[in-house]
């Protein structure tokens, strides 16, 4: 949408919602989007696929739109300045997500050999 002096301003802006309601909105469209349960359920034959292929981007693209410009821009130097200094690793978190796995996978095979060839 462009306001009248051809700017291209934030959906926000031009439909007066205030800063719970767009917060409340972009709640939603997460909610929806990690949901199990479907605003359309799967199995109805055509429509089923409607909320997955239209209505989730069209939610999407709405809550982009509701973010100011200002915040917008912010974020975006931010990303490009932390995408400058390459990629971190963070070999602490790894560690704990191996050992964690180890763990879990040394389990699971104790209790097959109990149960299967200590029976």
């Amino acid at each position: 949408m462009q306001n009248r002096w051809g700017e291209r301003g934030s959906l926000s802006e031009h439909r007066g919602w205030n800063l719970c309601e767009r917060q409340r909105f972009g709640a939603l469209v997460v909610a929806d989007a990690f949901s199990p349960i479907d605003l359309i359920p799967d199995f109805v034959p055509i429509l089923g696929y409607l909320d997955d292929l239209i209505l989730l981007p069209l939610g999407i693209a709405l809550v982009i739109r509701m973010i100011p410009k200002e915040v917008m821009d912010e974020c975006s130097k931010k990303a490009k300045e932390v995408q400058s200094e390459g990629k971190r690793k963070n070999w602490i978190a790894g560690g704990i997500v191996f050992v964690i796995w180890t763990i879990v996978v040394f389990m699971i095979l104790r209790a097959a050999i109990k149960r299967f060839f200590l029976a």
